[in-house]
């Protein structure tokens, strides 16, 4: 399920970094200099994939989640995380 829904993090290679998003996609730049391959291993996690599925199942009306309900889902980044 998970493949086909809203909530899918991407890791966007160097060389398309500026490239163009949709009204349909989120860039989270990661502040303090975390590694973003760091968070991107988090939002790939079954802890991550399971907060959106019971999002999504929740709003049976429309398949979306809100910025608010993404930044909701606590990341725990260590120092060591940092780049």
């Amino acid at each position: 399920m998970y493949d086909s829904m809203v909530g899918k993090a991407i890791l966007v290679r160097k060389e398309f970094v500026g490239s163009l998003l949709n009204q349909n996609a989120v860039k989270l730049i990661p502040i303090q200099d975390y590694d973003s391959r760091v968070i991107y291993e988090h939002l790939r996690m079954p802890t991550y994939i399971k907060y959106i599925e019971d999002l999504v199942r929740g709003n049976a009306n429309q398949v979306s989640i809100t910025l608010n309900d993404l930044f909701a889902f606590e990341i725990p980044l260590s120092p060591n995380s940092r780049k």
